[in-house]
């Protein structure tokens, strides 16, 4: 972090705008694949992991869309239970959709989730959550393969 020294009888003044979290934003996002009518979440950051989640939604049938300082997203035409490669194996927080897909259509299948550049981070936790929800889960071929009704 810097520090900023600052000089003189002058006072300061001004406006800051923080962006939202992203670690509030992406499990709402999972989470707007439940809702039966549009979501809209306001100040959600415009950086690569949210703007990820965004396309993984969309290839699921999702609609989304920015309008102003809002994003919206639309659900009800999701109409897909895999998740993408390319886009999952980019983002860490691809594990949050799994439970959503799941509950919505009765089966998810999904890569393990890649993007942390932080060291090894298990989801074991996700998966044992979900075993505990009555899910039935297999993991092949570098994919995790879920398939139940959510109890």
């Amino acid at each position: 972090m810097s520090n900023w020294l600052v000089h003189g009888n002058a006072v300061l003044s001004g406006t800051v705008s923080a962006q939202g979290s992203k670690n509030a934003a992406l499990p709402i996002l999972a989470a707007a694949l439940l809702v039966e009518e549009p979501v809209t979440l306001l100040n959600c950051p415009v950086i690569r992991d949210t703007e990820n989640m965004l396309r993984i939604l969309e290839s699921l049938g999702c609609t989304v869309k920015r309008e102003g300082n809002a994003l919206v997203v639309d659900s009800r035409t999701a109409n897909r239970s895999v998740l993408p490669t390319a886009l999952s194996g980019e983002l860490r927080s691809s594990i949050f959709l799994l439970g959503s897909v799941l509950s919505r259509f009765g089966e998810a299948d999904a890569p393990y989730p890649g993007g942390c550049e932080i060291g090894n981070r298990p989801i074991d936790l996700h998966l044992e959550g979900l075993r505990c929800l009555r899910a039935e889960i297999e993991e092949r071929g570098g994919r995790i393969c879920c398939k139940g009704t959510l109890v």
